[in-house]
């Protein structure tokens, strides 16, 4: 980890919030603290990486390997606050590396 990695997690972007009520890692996400640039994605991107690792693998109490992701997109600058290439590269690793972590509640799955 390197200096502006530590920077940019103490931002607070992403925070541990605690547990929901199905026993779910629950993340805080405050969009408009972040000010993203090209060169900062790689970075942010494995940033997200550890939370999610943490969230749905690290934890030994989470067998489901789900997360509750809370955004608060108020006050959020469409402009200056938003990547659309680093959201649409996070929506498909999700999608490709944690296909269970999106879902609608009641899933199928949690029966």
């Amino acid at each position: 980890m390197d200096d502006a990695m530590r920077k940019s997690m103490c931002e607070g972007i992403i925070s541990l919030i605690g547990d929901d009520k199905e026993g779910r890692c629950t993340f805080y996400i405050t969009t408009r603290r972040d000010k993203p640039t090209p060169k900062q994605r790689e970075m942010k991107t494995k940033i997200f990486d550890s939370w999610l690792a943490y969230g749905t693998r690290l934890r030994e109490s989470n067998k489901k390997c789900r997360i509750t992701m809370l955004i608060n997109q108020e006050g959020a600058s469409m402009w200056s606050n938003t990547d659309m290439a680093f959201q649409s590269n996070i929506a498909l690793r999700i999608a490709k590396y944690y296909p269970c972590l999106l879902y609608t509640s009641p899933s199928p799955r949690d029966s």
